[in-house]
């Protein structure tokens, strides 16, 4: 990736983008913001106080001065009434300006960016992001799935919050089925549990379900976990289909290469020979428990 120039000065003191609850410091960082929250960034771009902050604190007074016109015909539309896609117009040219005056982004960037949001549906941003941060869990980045995946729940809550919000319940579900995804791989059980039952709740999908009981099942003692397991008459189907699966497994690995491979190894080690077993013995054991992982997860 090639360098880049700034733009203006990095502030002294940030200024606050209340929809991401998020500071920013530089015309770059609210670039990034607008590009990956365009739907929730909008309006906040018309306000008074970030074309003053660009001037103060940026030292963009030329951008500064574009905002504020904008900035007062938005609130006259607002005062008068006026339709909603005159603001909405609005707010694409302000975002626009921003973009094109940083040019932090390519030109096509920024085209697709105010052309999603004038043509677009905020589902359509989002579920973009979901197939990156999907992609991230594929490739084993764990943690940094887990950390996008709640910060694009958290978007989602806020804005299916705002008035006349479009229902998004089936994509929040395969994000929390993915952030527990990522949680088992990281070995949080626990976490993973709550996160797939969110996940069942929200689109009743058999495979959360299922998930949340492997889940539950992997952290609990056995008697425990059938103990809770008799409290719930509604879990008892897809319990015992779960336990079908893990049967099926259990009968699988008993008469594979693997499992056979593993047992000589142990006989070498206990004939006094652990050298040339250990290192095979622990590779095989790795990659049997990420199979493990990776079957709870499915």
């Amino acid at each position: 990736m090639g360098a880049r120039l700034s733009v203006g000065a990095y502030a002294q003191t940030p200024y606050f983008l209340a929809e991401l609850k998020q500071n920013i410091y530089c015309i770059e960082e609210l670039c990034y913001c607008i590009r990956n929250n365009v739907f929730l960034v909008s309006e906040e771009v018309l306000e008074e106080p970030l074309a003053n902050w660009l001037a103060e604190e940026c030292l963009l007074a030329e951008l500064s001065e574009d905002l504020l016109t904008l900035s007062k015909k938005y609130q006259k539309h607002r005062q008068k009434r006026e339709s909603k896609e005159a603001g909405r117009e609005l707010a694409a040219m302000a975002m626009s300006l921003i973009m094109e005056f940083a040019s932090f982004y390519d030109r096509e960037t920024v085209y697709s960016t105010i052309r999603l949001y004038r043509e677009g549906s905020p589902r359509e941003l989002y579920e973009q992001q979901a197939r990156r941060l999907r992609q991230l869990l594929w490739e084993g980045h764990w943690l940094a799935a887990k950390t996008g995946l709640r910060a694009l729940l958290d978007r989602l809550e806020e804005l299916q919050s705002r008035e006349g919000g479009e229902d998004l319940s089936g994509l929040k579900a395969a994000l929390w089925h993915n952030q527990a995804v990522a949680l088992i791989r990281l070995g949080r059980y626990s976490q993973a549990a709550l996160c797939f039952e969110k996940a069942y709740s929200l689109d009743g999908n058999e495979d959360s379900l299922e998930a949340y009981l492997a889940s539950r099942r992997r952290q609990m003692p056995q008697q425990e976990y059938l103990d809770w397991l008799g409290g719930q008459p509604q879990l008892q189907e897809p319990a015992a289909r779960l336990e079908h699966r893990l049967a099926k497994a259990r009968e699988d690995w008993q008469g594979s290469y693997k499992k056979k491979t593993l047992d000589h190894l142990r006989e070498l080690r206990k004939e006094g020979r652990p050298g040339e077993a250990w290192e095979q013995e622990r590779v095989m054991l790795r990659q049997i428990k990420e199979g493990c992982r990776e079957a709870l997860s499915r």
